[in-house]
């Protein structure tokens, strides 16, 4: 008996830099031909933390209907997930409606097998607004609203090091919540007025928030050492 997972989605913990490891609560929805419908089958967690669904394009005749599509969604405590797939220009194309990850499964039976599919895709978790950053590390706050001050859901906010050949091309991630708002850490050095200078200096952050192509805005973010746990919300916003 032939036994086909259908979709294969490494789980991966972004602001870690590793699997993640964690609960995780999974919805499937299949495309019924005009809108989703709820599907009951039931996923499987490896060992390798790779989300996947076995059987799940197994049919009786499978040449008598075209590949099903369907779309996942998952929560994780304290994280987001990021449903566009990882493509060049992620930042300039990312639409903040996907709220969902799409994939197709050929049927498949004993006797016909399905065609090989692409390997596996993976599926990044980033820190959400309630997102427990370990002690220390430094995390500023915002929000990324229209200019009627509504707040924008699900927008991607980045940041950036500005010093590649120290950090490498280190980027920081999150999503909005339902309201707009955002946590955000910065993990390595800002630009400084004195690289050399070993004293502590205000260091100055770029930071980006993305809603759809061609709809973005940025804020300058100063942090300074003398005042590290000052209250400010950054304020970033995006043209209708």
């Amino acid at each position: 008996m032939i036994s086909v997972s259908g979709g294969w989605f490494v789980l991966w913990d972004e602001f870690h830099r590793e699997r993640y490891t964690g609960p995780i609560g999974v919805t499937l929805d299949r495309w019924a031909g005009d809108e989703w419908v709820p599907d009951e089958s039931r996923p499987l967690i490896t060992l390798g933390r790779v989300l996947t669904y076995p059987g799940l394009g197994r049919r009786r005749r499978p040449w008598t209907a075209p590949d099903t599509m369907y779309r996942i969604r998952v929560e994780a405590p304290g994280r987001r997930a990021l449903y566009p797939r990882d493509r060049p220009e992620y930042e300039t194309n990312f639409d903040a409606t996907d709220d969902a990850r799409e994939f197709v499964v050929p049927h498949y039976d004993d006797r016909t097998r399905p065609a090989p599919g692409e390997g596996p895709d993976i599926l990044r978790l980033v820190p959400g607004v309630t997102f427990a950053y370990p002690p220390g590390t430094r995390v500023i706050r915002g929000v990324v609203r229209l200019p009627d001050g509504a707040g924008i859901p699900g927008a991607l906010v980045v940041a950036r090091t500005p010093k590649v050949a120290d950090y490498g091309d280190w980027a920081e991630r999150t999503l909005t919540d339902a309201n707009g708002e955002f946590r955000l850490s910065l993990r390595w050095r800002g630009t400084v007025e004195e690289p050399d200078s070993p004293r502590p200096q205000p260091e100055t952050f770029t930071v980006g928030a993305y809603r759809a192509l061609g709809r973005s805005g940025t804020v300058e973010v100063r942090w300074d050492p003398e005042h590290p746990a000052e209250p400010t919300t950054y304020v970033i916003q995006i043209g209708d």
